[in-house]
């Protein structure tokens, strides 16, 4: 293949000398122009990105303390009963506004906020910035054997599991 620089004069001789002299690194240096053009990962429309929700189960978590409890050497069957403070709640975004104006006895301050919503296919949906999960307010547990080393080692993990105060759960013995 042969290029004719002749209207470049000896600048165009000079271009294409370094051309021949560094062809490798050009077609890498084109080669990775390439690259970076190509789509990566999934591409999802506006109406695919759905907000996922973190799934919280009372029940499930219950469950799950019970099974950790049984696994404590000497402890027997297990019941576990949590309650709640409050059920997951969820951050979304909002678009405030505030306007303040002067008036003869003083300042008047009115303001506005609404929730920022995501234009989907079939709906709008407000865009969540964080889900908060529901705090415990207390635990009950019944246990087939239950002395005063288990009581304390139940109640130390309970807390560990769930945060609460030690005063705020209560270990005993029952019929499961």
């Amino acid at each position: 293949m042969k290029f004719d620089f002749a209207g470049f004069g000896e600048k165009g001789g000079a271009v294409v000398k370094m051309l021949k002299k560094h062809w490798m690194l050009l077609a890498a240096l084109v080669l990775g122009l390439v690259l970076l053009c190509l789509p990566v990962g999934e591409e999802k429309t506006v109406g695919e990105q759905k907000n996922h929700v973190p799934e919280f189960s009372l029940e499930a978590e219950e469950k799950r303390i019970a099974q950790a409890l049984e696994r404590i050497a000497g402890v027997g069957e297990v019941k576990v009963v949590l309650t709640l403070k409050s059920s997951v709640e969820q951050r979304v975004a909002r678009d405030e506004s505030t306007e303040y104006r002067t008036l003869s006895e003083g300042y008047e301050l009115s303001s506005e906020s609404s929730a920022v919503l995501l234009q989907g296919d079939e709906a709008e949906e407000p865009i969540v910035l964080k889900y908060i999960y529901p705090e415990y307010k207390g635990a009950l547990i019944v246990a087939d054997n239950v002395g005063a080393s288990l009581r304390l080692e139940i109640t130390n993990a309970v807390a560990a599991l769930t945060g609460l105060s030690t005063d705020k759960i209560s270990v005993v013995p029952g019929k499961i």
